[in-house]
């Protein structure tokens, strides 16, 4: 066979003369297995047509090239579809579903229904702490998290991180503990500052936001409470994840109190609930319930008088105290009495009776809500009393 001959020949058998070539599918540096029955590739020239087993090479910058690049990202990367255990992360939220309601006769919006298994989860009070000091948190090897009697399987703590990542986004505050020009406090500051007669309860460094830790006990909370829900409804329901309180004079304190509503209103916040505690022996406030139709996540904003907040603040730090076996009965009955006097001389702001409870239905009506306007303060926020907003 002469030499000329010898070269047509390897070049027309390249799949057995030529090395092996890494596979796109696999990791770099990882070559293909190749089987011995494996036909050899057929030259396009001499064929005229790409094989039929042999994929197109991806189109650069197209969809599908740039999620096989992020498929081959390593596990746990912010940009990754999976968790670093390798279980994929769940989907974005379609944009359809971010959607805000299409507005109806007069410029108002509709209600959209919400999932029956949501709207039978009231609004509930901030759960009773353990007696003691607080026990500290553990994360155990596996995944799961406890905290006392609190606790979390692997699956609920991503799901709670999930969610309170995006508590986080919705608050606005960033990686520096600073604020941008946007964000829900950015929203709620504003909102105070253009009070007459009232501000916002707190210091300018002060978080809205629970600490991951708190989120996690309350959510567990939840979850022990309602078992009937899932996880991922519940996430979005923990009492006070992200709350805001603002204080009143008890002359304005019901005036500012539909004020502040008005105002939320029109920024598109929609009222889910209403509490008034100010005929209770104790906890005495108004205590509201919001969502943000475009994040679909709720808040809590407060109404205080400097007397009732300042008897919370000492309620707050009472608590751990009253349960406490450590403390002595007698010192513990005296602190206990201290509070509950605390509580009954608290005077109740003029006007706070107007203020009456208030639940969402998934129909949008007011359900025990009877009370007619009486003053100024139910004519300022006339959605609130039939709410389709």
């Amino acid at each position: 066979m002469s030499g000329q001959q010898e070269q047509r020949d390897l070049a027309d058998e390249p799949s057995q003369h030529r090395a092996a070539e890494p596979s796109p599918d696999l990791s770099p540096g990882v070559l293909a297995p190749r089987s011995s029955a494996e036909p050899a590739a057929v030259d396009p020239a001499v064929a005229g047509s790409r094989p039929a087993d042999s994929p197109a090479p991806l189109e650069p910058g197209s969809r599908a090239a740039l999620k096989q690049r992020l498929e081959r990202l390593p596990l746990g990367h912010p940009s990754s579809p999976y968790h670093v255990d390798g279980e994929r992360k769940p989907p974005p939220p379609r944009l359809r579903h971010l959607e805000v309601a299409p507005a109806g006769p007069r410029g108002i919006a509709f209600a959209t229904p919400q999932p029956a298994a949501e709207e039978a989860i009231a609004p509930e009070p901030q759960p009773t702490p353990e007696p003691g000091p607080m026990p500290q948190p553990q994360m155990a090897a596996d995944g799961s998290w406890s905290r006392g009697a609190a606790r979390l399987g692997q699956v609920e703590v991503r799901i709670a991180q999930d969610c309170y990542d995006r508590f986080r986004a919705f608050e606005g505050r960033n990686l520096f503990g600073g604020y941008g020009q946007g964000g829900l406090t950015v929203t709620i500051r504003k909102i105070a500052q253009g009070l007459a007669h009232g501000r916002l309860a707190s210091d300018a460094d002060e978080q809205f936001l629970l600490e991951p830790d708190e989120y996690r006990t309350r959510l567990a909370h939840l979850i022990r409470r309602h078992p009937e829900h899932t996880a991922e409804q519940l996430a979005r329901r923990v009492p006070g994840a992200l709350s805001y309180a603002f204080l009143f004079d008890d002359e304005h304190y019901s005036e500012g109190t539909w004020q502040v509503q008005q105002v939320l209103q029109a920024h598109g916040f929609r009222l889910e609930a209403r509490r008034n505690t100010w005929d209770s022996t104790q906890d005495k406030r108004v205590v509201t319930i919001w969502l943000d139709p475009a994040h679909q996540l709720p808040f809590q904003v407060q109404f205080h008088t400097p007397a009732s907040l300042e008897a919370q603040q000492l309620a707050r730090t009472s608590a751990q105290l009253l349960g406490d076996p450590r403390i002595p009965p007698g010192e513990a009955a005296s602190l206990a009495a201290d509070l509950a006097a605390t509580w009954a001389v608290l005077p109740a702001p003029p006007g706070n009776a107007q203020i009456d409870d208030y639940r969402r239905s998934a129909a949008g009506t007011t359900p025990g809500a009877g009370r007619q306007a009486q003053g100024p303060g139910d004519r300022a926020l006339p959605a609130a009393r039939s709410p389709v907003a």
